[in-house]
């Protein structure tokens, strides 16, 4: 037998490759990727250099990488710190009574209803005792909403015949009012029109279920934001009330008319509840207090009691600085 067949004789013969396994596809789930048991993060990659050992035996490292080393990963590089930065949003919520009585004018109604707010205030303010002009802030309204409550679709009175529910519809008109400032002039004549921007036209109609129903929703972040149009403020009312802004004005009318929903001299007694719901950007005054104490004496145990000192007098206001760190729902 030759040599040649002779070593393939004893030959392991080559396994074929098998077949693919064939990949079931089920909808909805992503194949599963293997990893391994641990990868290095961008932090961990980017803290040695890429020319460098971890021994510094070989290689070379750059400027650039060394100082990448020593830069601090989180928080401010520069020296102090900051502790009073945020604002506060606070929501603010408002019922009043919708009329158009009023004893001056008579038999005119007074059917249009102006909802004003004042920036010159502090919802936030915790330095009672601090002079005001250190915790004065420019309160703003970013953001207003405005429901009507619906009259009710049938009447449980006795001789009520519940036929004709046209006298329980009204619409709703609502508008924010603005100002148009031209170049040179930086407040308002003390008759300057307000011009209507954000206008919303609602038809209420009565509802068996009473639910309050929305008119008007208007974000005055973004109506004002291009400077062109200017928010409505008070004018010519003496100190103090240049910082007051007609949010909106809204008037209800009859539906088919147009004319004022309400008689003028309110004999019928009917008022139209209206919910204002008012998003504030408050921002916290650079000086603030709160009450607290520093006491001192001999004993671990008796935090309030003196041994031979001077005795504990209770908390008083204190200078602090504050800001916001986030809203919880801990204590419920």
């Amino acid at each position: 037998m030759a040599p040649g067949k002779r070593m393939a004789r004893y030959q392991k013969a080559t396994p074929s490759p098998s077949p693919p396994r064939p990949q079931y596809k089920v909808p909805g789930r992503k194949p599963k990727q293997h990893k391994s048991c641990w990868e290095p993060t961008d932090l961990q990659m980017g803290s040695i250099p890429e020319n460098s050992s971890n021994f510094g035996q070989r290689g070379s490292t750059e400027k650039e990488a060394v100082a990448l080393l020593y830069q601090p990963r989180m928080g401010n590089s520069s020296t102090g710190s900051v502790t009073t930065k945020k604002e506060l949003s606070i929501k603010v919520t408002d019922f009043f009574d919708y009329t158009v009585y009023d004893s001056v004018a008579g038999a005119i109604p007074q059917d249009v209803t102006h909802y004003s707010w004042n920036c010159n205030q502090n919802l936030f303010n915790n330095a009672p005792t601090v002079p005001g002009d250190l915790t004065t802030t420019f309160c703003r309204v970013r953001d207003v909403c405005v429901w009507v409550l619906p009259a009710k679709g049938f009447s449980t009175e006795q001789a009520a015949t519940n036929g004709n529910n046209a006298e329980g519809m009204f619409t709703v008109n609502v508008q924010a009012p603005g100002a148009a400032l031209g170049f040179g002039r930086t407040t308002l004549g003390a008759s300057e029109p307000a011009l209507a921007t954000d206008t919303q036209v609602t038809n209420v109609t009565p509802q068996f279920d009473t639910k309050w129903k929305k008119v008007f929703h208007c974000n005055l972040q973004k109506t004002f934001q291009s400077g062109v149009i200017r928010p409505y403020f008070r004018s010519g009312g003496g100190a103090g009330t240049a910082a007051t802004q007609c949010l909106f004005s809204m008037s209800i009318t009859d539906s088919t008319t147009g004319k004022s929903y309400l008689q003028a001299t309110d004999t019928e007694e009917l008022k139209i509840r209206v919910k204002v719901q008012l998003t504030i950007d408050q921002p916290i005054s650079t000086f603030q207090q709160a009450d607290l104490s520093v006491y001192k004496n001999e004993d671990f145990t008796l935090p309030f009691f003196s041994q031979n000192g001077a005795d504990y007098d209770g908390t008083v206001a204190s200078y602090v600085q504050m800001d916001l760190k986030g809203a919880r729902d801990n204590m419920r």
